[in-house]
């Protein structure tokens, strides 16, 4: 079986003050029920702690309605790695809102979060990356 079964649940709730629309991913038959069930709880965690911090910035009589947006994008799901980005948007008055992004990676087999010094032998790849970047802005400022 090539990738996993993550599923993406919507939720949209609207208060007085406050409109709310979220995506939870759900992992489902990832071959560890440990890692199955930690990865749910970190995912339900992470998302109502920020919802819930959104709600505590709404006021009662705003003459806006605040929003929270929280998308979900898969963008890797094969039988050893699940990669996700969760995209963050509020919207608190003002003329334009916050974004704001988590990535997570994921090996399956070993059943942990891999970061970006994992992918590297060396200690000087910080100093490579920087490097390419600075010469992708100089060709595109």
């Amino acid at each position: 079986m090539s990738g996993r079964h993550i599923s993406i649940t919507e939720k949209k709730y609207e208060t007085n003050s406050a409109i709310i629309e979220i995506q939870i991913p759900e992992f489902d038959d990832v071959g560890n029920d440990e890692l199955e069930n930690k990865l749910n709880e970190e995912y339900n965690s992470y998302i109502n702690s920020v919802t819930n911090e959104f709600i505590k910035k709404c006021p009662e009589n705003s003459p806006e309605k605040y929003s929270l947006r929280i998308t979900q994008n898969i963008s890797c799901d094969t039988d050893n790695f699940v990669s996700i980005n969760t995209d963050i948007y509020e919207f608190t008055e003002g003329v334009h809102g916050t974004s704001s992004r988590l990535s997570k990676t994921i090996d399956l087999s070993k059943g942990e979060e891999i970061e970006l010094p994992d992918f590297f032998s060396d200690e000087g790849y910080e100093q490579r990356i920087n490097r390419i970047i600075e010469e992708i802005i100089s060709k595109n400022p």
